[in-house]
């Protein structure tokens, strides 16, 4: 059984017929095979994805790192663990997997700044000046207007010596000036802010379908390959008996829409046979639902003037994502604008419709009969 990772993961294989002889001669090409038109067409039509298998690399022993991409490593660590033997990379990303995923739900994001009261407001009305002063006006039987009233007191003339430096400061100080002396009154401030956060968690739902249950090639590239590529991102890394290492981290990408610098894959769900239990006579799944969350590694996206060190997301890279379009192509017949008459005026409802057909539409109809 030839396992091997087709250039778009979740791709029907019910669209290719038999490629075998391709196959056998080395990676697909899609520019001189039969399925390299339905290949662009599904770039062109469907939702498909990329991940970048990537790895962290740290400087001067510090915890910050990059991701850096080892597409070569990805492919080592699955022939060597996997058994998987060939790999038909994807065109517009060759260092990448591509993935065709079901777009079941949307893609979004979430972002947050949290504010609370002020730190100092807080110290002013629950302090422990302002509660040394309560309890000196319960013992006392006092009011805070007859303590401050005497002027023998050293310590009241030094208070109101501070108090009123304080409201030469004016903000903040002449407003905890005014407060030192009404213990039992609250100021209307503000609140602080104290952090932002941002969250990327992405879930995508990829159907793994082989057409031929009883065919071993067909199962190892439609089937066992693929499956062993999407695992190979959340399953941990042993190089000996006894221990392992953190999986293969990702660059995550939906073109026009999602720019991940820094991904990992955070759980994966398998459903072998699906919701519907599709299993072959040879005990072989005919299909594989598989579930995978992607999430960043930063909790937090930028607005920056210049671009931050590794791999932050920002404002700038979002707007730059959100910039992309696909640029269709004609397909089919070269003419495919004619299939649309163009605008007539209004007929004339008085006379008998001509039974004869119109010019707009015979072009039409010659342009839909040659496209078929």
């Amino acid at each position: 059984m030839s396992v091997r990772i087709p250039p778009i993961i979740g791709w029907p294989g019910a669209v290719l017929g038999d490629p075998s002889k391709d196959y056998e001669k080395g990676p697909l090409d899609l520019a001189k095979t039969g399925t390299g038109e339905m290949y662009r067409h599904i770039l062109r039509t469907m939702p498909h994805c990329y991940l970048e298998p990537c790895e962290a690399r740290t400087t001067g022993g510090q915890e910050l790192f990059q991701i850096q991409n080892k597409y070569g490593d990805w492919v080592e660590w699955l022939k060597t663990a996997c058994g998987v033997e060939a790999f038909d990379r994807p065109i517009p990303r060759p260092n990448s997997v591509c993935m065709m995923y079901q777009n079941l739900s949307p893609l979004s994001e979430t972002y947050n700044s949290e504010y609370s009261d002020s730190s100092i407001l807080s110290s002013f009305e629950s302090g422990a000046a302002s509660q040394a002063m309560q309890e000196v006006m319960q013992f006392s039987g006092k009011t805070m207007d007859e303590i401050m009233s005497d002027s023998k007191n050293p310590m009241v003339k030094a208070f109101k010596e501070k108090q009123e430096e304080m409201k030469a400061q004016g903000g903040i100080m002449g407003m905890a000036a005014g407060m030192a002396t009404k213990a039992d009154q609250k100021i209307d401030f503000p609140m602080m802010w104290r952090s932002s956060g941002f969250e990327a968690s992405y879930e995508l739902s990829i159907r793994l379908y082989n057409p031929n249950a009883n065919d071993d090639d067909s199962y190892g590239r439609w089937i066992v390959g693929p499956l062993a590529a999407i695992l190979s991102f959340v399953l941990p890394r042993s190089e000996d008996l006894g221990t392992y290492k953190w999986p293969f981290l990702c660059k995550f990408f939906v073109p026009g829409q999602v720019r991940m610098d820094a991904g990992a894959v955070t759980n994966v769900s398998v459903v072998k046979g699906g919701d519907q239990n599709d299993i072959a006579w040879n005990f072989r799944p005919n299909l594989i639902d598989v579930r995978l969350t992607i999430r960043s590694l930063y909790s937090t996206m930028l607005m920056a003037k210049n671009d931050p060190p590794g791999d932050s997301p920002t404002i700038a890279k979002e707007v730059e994502e959100l910039m992309l379009k696909r640029n269709t192509e004609k397909i089919g017949n070269q003419n495919a604008e004619n299939v649309i008459p163009p605008k007539t005026a209004p007929a004339d409802l008085s006379t008998p419709p001509d039974r004869a057909v119109p010019a707009a539409t015979a072009d039409a109809a010659s342009a839909i009969s040659s496209y078929t």
